[in-house]
Formats: C-alpha cells, sequence, structure tokens
C-alpha cells in the first residue's frame, strides 16, 4: 500500500463564521496546508486556496492552528485540510 494515510485531528474546534459572510449568505470553502510536529500541535498554517476569497481564510487558519493530532515521532509536513462553512437553517 503505498497511499498516505489521511491525517485526522484528535481535538478539533470549529471556526466562527465570519459575520460578513453570514450577512451576505456566503458558503465556501478553504484548503489549508500545515505542518504537524512531534506532539501533535500544528505549525505553518497557510492558505493554499480559498472560494470566494476574502471571506473565510482568518477564520479558517485561527481554528486549524488550535488543532491537535495524536503525537508520533515525526514531524509530518504539508498536511492538507479541506474546510467547508456552510449556512444552515436553525
Amino acid at each position: 500500500m503505498d497511499a498516505p494515510i489521511p491525517e485526522q485531528p484528535v481535538a478539533q474546534s470549529l471556526p466562527t463564521y465570519p459575520r460578513m459572510a453570514l450577512e451576505r449568505g456566503v458558503e465556501g470553502r478553504v484548503i489549508m496546508s500545515n505542518t504537524i510536529m512531534p506532539d501533535g500541535s500544528v505549525r505553518d498554517v497557510r492558505v493554499v486556496s480559498a472560494r470566494p476569497q476574502g471571506y473565510f481564510e482568518s477564520a479558517a487558519v485561527r481554528a486549524v492552528q488550535t488543532w491537535r493530532y495524536r503525537a508520533s515521532n515525526v514531524t509530518r509536513y504539508n498536511v492538507i485540510v479541506h474546510m467547508d462553512f456552510e449556512l444552515r437553517d436553525a
């Protein structure tokens, strides 16, 4: 098996839906790259793409920076995270 094993966070806080996007009824997706340290903490979060741009990037990065992954003995680079922002009926 040469397929990479997807990383799953063990602690994952949700982002705050940005007020401007909420008021305008905008949904979107942010794709980020990050580094997972041997202790499971996250570093070097950067946005790879965002659709639409200018709404969700900051909220997504802030949330992912708080995530924790299972500790390992290696640093895992360029771990890709997809985060969808969807409006739901209350």
